[in-house]
């Protein structure tokens, strides 16, 4: 499936730019400054307790505003991401929309373009330079882990199948 990872330069940088201003708007509807603003004092002093609940307090409200109240907008950023229609986009089933979206974050290509968009246009983005950041920041950690656990599986499942062998032998 074509997505801004994969899609060819002619086609990306017209769709980057849209997706862009599309995010940027995105942005303000959902009100992730007032989400960030969570993420406070409060939360860098409270204990590893407190913090786990007000990051997921913090993530409930993001996702109540994405997926109940602004669902339309949220398919519509989703199949920009897609190189797709809205209506393309809204046929996906979750998961598939999940991975579009995974795989525009994980993608270096996609995710420092817009890193280093945001950085060069100056003031009044801030926000959403810190959001990006924190996005690959994210998803690289996501890879390295579940790397590792694919690493741990495959050696367990070697292991095993070598203990089956000695067992049949």
């Amino acid at each position: 499936m074509k997505t801004l990872a994969n899609c060819k330069l002619s086609e990306f940088l017209p769709a980057a730019y849209r997706l862009r201003e599309a995010f940027h708007r995105y942005y303000q509807l959902i009100g992730v400054e007032q989400l960030f603003a969570m993420l406070g004092p409060e939360y860098r002093e409270a204990d590893e307790k407190q913090q786990k609940a007000i990051k997921a307090q913090c993530m409930e409200k993001l996702f109540r505003r994405m997926m109940l109240e602004h669902p339309a907008e949220t398919v519509a950023i989703i199949s920009m991401c897609g190189c797709m229609t809205v209506e393309e986009a809204d046929a996906l089933m979750p998961q598939e929309a999940l991975g579009i979206v995974m795989e525009c974050v994980r993608s270096e290509r996609v995710m420092d373009f817009f890193i280093s968009l945001e950085r060069s246009a100056g003031g009044g983005t801030d926000g959403i330079l810190r959001l990006l950041i924190l996005l690959r920041l994210n998803a690289s950690a996501a890879d390295t882990s579940e790397t590792a656990s694919q690493t741990s599986t495959t050696e367990t499942s070697g292991s095993a199948s070598a203990g089956d062998t000695s067992e049949s032998a």
